[in-house]
């Protein structure tokens, strides 16, 4: 009866580690782009304009 209670304990921890992990990644990856103009340094020292695209 301890092995079994023991080896469902191991279950739901690993179940759960696992849940939260994916729970985690998608929080996340889940950002918004920034709208707005951003300004870009090119290693030359030109500067350009540029929008961000993404989720």
């Amino acid at each position: 009866m301890k092995n079994i209670l023991t080896n469902k304990k191991i279950f739901f921890t690993f179940l759960f580690a696992v849940l939260s992990l994916f729970i985690t990644f998608n929080i996340v990856f889940a950002v918004t782009a920034y709208p707005y103009k951003s300004i870009i340094s090119q290693p030359d020292g030109t500067k350009c304009n540029a929008y961000f695209k993404g989720d």
